[in-house]
């Protein structure tokens, strides 16, 4: 990795997206991982919270911990929806189906998310339609 490759990813200031344009066009592991550790960061906590209704709503049965679930599950699905980290993993997918993604594991990781980006990648009133219908069942 370059020298200015490096004081990029330590600054944190830019967005991986922006890694995919200009000066760093072509991805590498360090860039796919970028990515993966900001969607983690990002995630993980909604995940978490709507990990945590689900449980509280089989649980108990009750209206208001379905409601909760359900929107905890629309704020996963915004943030999946989102189009600049969509756009983003599927530039690494390119990337990592070209062979410049060298580490196994995170061109394993980029497969994944853009699996999961994909599927979100319709109106937002209709993710949110879908929610309610599976928390209605």
């Amino acid at each position: 990795m370059t020298p200015d490759r490096r004081s990029f990813l330590a600054a944190g200031g830019a967005t991986v997206a922006g890694m995919l344009t200009g000066e760093f066009a072509r991805a590498d592991d360090s860039v796919a991982k970028a990515f993966i550790d900001n969607h983690v960061s990002k995630i993980r906590p909604l995940e978490i919270a709507g990990n945590r209704a689900w449980w509280d709503a089989n649980i108990s049965g009750k209206d208001e911990d379905f409601k909760k679930k359900e929107d905890a599950q629309n704020k996963i699905d915004a943030a999946l929806a989102e189009k600049g980290p969509f756009e983003t993993i599927k530039a690494l997918k390119k990337e990592k189906d070209a062979g410049t993604i060298t580490d196994r594991l995170v061109a394993r990781q980029v497969e994944l998310l853009y699996l999961q980006y994909l599927e979100k990648q319709v109106e937002p009133s209709l993710l949110k339609k879908l929610t309610n219908k599976s928390n209605a069942v």
